[in-house]
This record gives structure tokens, C-alpha cells and sequence, in this order.
């Protein structure tokens, strides 16, 4: 098996039990691009990791 395709697929998580940044945004992509309702999730999260306030409701 291709070690690089198995990092591909192995979830990161860091210490506060929170998923990792990059893998967040690689399912956040790939929900997205299956429904197009979920854009705004992608935007949020990138929101919030630029430092901006969390706009869920």
C-alpha cells in the first residue's frame, strides 16, 4: 500500500480533542462540492481560523 495515500486518509486530531485544521477544511471541501448548501460551512470555518468570530447561530 502507498504510504502517501494512507496519510491521505488518516484524521488528524490535536490535543483539545479538535480535528486537525487541514482535515477539517478537506471535509468541509468535499461535503461541499456534494451539496451545495454546505458552502457556508466552508466559509465559516475559514472565517474562524483567520481569527474571526464564530457566526453560527
Amino acid at each position: 500500500m502507498d504510504s502517501t495515500r494512507r496519510d491521505d486518509t488518516s484524521l488528524k486530531w490535536a490535543a483539545d480533542g479538535e480535528l486537525s485544521p487541514v482535515d477539517q477544511q478537506r471535509i468541509l471541501a468535499r461535503l461541499s462540492a456534494q451539496d451545495p448548501t454546505a458552502q457556508g460551512l466552508l466559509q465559516c470555518s475559514t472565517e474562524d481560523q483567520a481569527g474571526g468570530s464564530p457566526s453560527i447561530s
